[in-house]
């Protein structure tokens, strides 16, 4: 009865399943693993790039606004050049504001220094500049000659020719020129803009002596 019962199982499913059949659940499985394995690859190659992504470092191209060639930022860090561009701009706002500009060189630095309470000394004290300039009837004139980054202590210093100049021909007295320095630390946030930390200005030529100046347009 057993071996009767067998037969009858081996001869329905030889029947019912077919070599063809067989080979082709067997093609199945080995698909179906094959592709469980391309999934696994694939999760595992978007997570690498993912990561990639995560950590790398975006590169930002900007262009300071007294400069026509532009430079790339990558992260946080700026070249010598993209800083005493903007180092060169600050000191010409800076070296030519007068009482008719002050609020509109108060507009542009103003972003660049996250300090408020560094930005109002700055604007209180530029505010009484002009201010005396004025009730003299003198204005400010200052032209860069050359800008320098000294890389040992990130600090860029830009040198010219300032003038005390009477705004009337009423006013006694001719321009006065006066050699003039800026010492500007700034560095570079995320977006490529400055960051203006520091300001230092002083009658005459750079100390040279105090700074290992090296030039801007020396490779990093």
């Amino acid at each position: 009865m057993i071996t009767s019962l067998g037969e009858t199982l081996s001869n329905i499913r030889e029947k019912c399943l077919p070599d063809n059949a067989m080979k082709t659940w067997s093609g199945a499985i080995n698909h179906s693993f094959m592709m469980s394995i391309a999934v696994i690859l694939s999760v595992l190659l978007n997570l690498i790039l993912g990561a990639s992504l995560a950590f790398r470092q975006p590169t930002i191209t900007v262009n300071p606004p007294n400069m026509s060639e532009s430079y790339q930022v990558i992260g946080n860090k700026a070249t010598g050049s993209w800083k005493v561009s903007w180092a060169d701009f600050i000191a010409s706002r800076l070296g030519n504001a007068n009482v008719r500009t002050l609020n509109a060189t108060l507009d542009v630095l103003e972003p660049m220094i996250r300090d408020q309470n560094k930005f109002e000394e700055l604007a209180r004290q530029l505010e009484d500049h002009v201010t005396a300039l004025d009730l003299h009837d003198h204005e400010q004139t200052f032209e860069p000659k050359t800008g320098y980054y000294d890389i040992k202590k990130n600090v860029v210093i830009i040198y010219g020719n300032r003038k005390i100049t009477p705004r009337s021909t009423t006013s006694e007295g001719r321009p006065i020129p006066i050699r003039w320095t800026y010492e500007i630390t700034i560095d570079n946030t995320t977006d490529g803009n400055p960051e203006l930390i520091d300001i230092q200005q002083y009658e005459g030529a750079p100390d040279i002596e105090r700074h290992r100046i090296i030039k801007s347009d020396e490779k990093e």
